[in-house]
């Protein structure tokens, strides 16, 4: 929701560069701001899903039931950051190959509807 609705809403209000180099430039750096923001949303939900599906704290006993449950004791426990953890290189994985899929995405979709005008 994030990744395509902050990529999408930005890239029709920020302006269109008439040099291909510059769009290129642009709708990369749109892409990867999308990818980074969408990570920062994500990881805690991420976390959560490790925490759940990894082995429990006391072998036997669970504790980590739910996404929201889990997000909590986390917090409570071990503190906001530790809702965070592995958010660099989740950005460093995610904010670049946003970017990259956006582009390709872009430029399929653009050539698949010149192709179809020719025809």
């Amino acid at each position: 929701m994030v990744y395509f609705g902050f990529y999408f809403n930005v890239k029709n209000i920020l302006p269109v560069n008439k040099d291909p180099n510059l769009e290129f430039l642009r709708k990369f750096g749109i892409g990867l701001v999308s990818g980074t923001i969408a990570s920062i949303i994500n990881i805690p939900f991420d976390v959560a899903k490790s925490r759940i599906q990894g082995p429990q704290p006391v072998p036997g006993e669970i504790k980590y039931r739910t996404c929201l449950k889990t997000m909590a004791t986390v917090y409570k426990e071990e503190g906001f950051l530790a809702l965070y953890k592995g958010l660099i290189p989740k950005i460093m994985r995610l904010g670049p190959g946003g970017a990259v899929m956006l582009l390709v995405y872009e430029y399929v979709y653009s050539w698949l509807q010149d192709t179809a005008d020719h025809k």
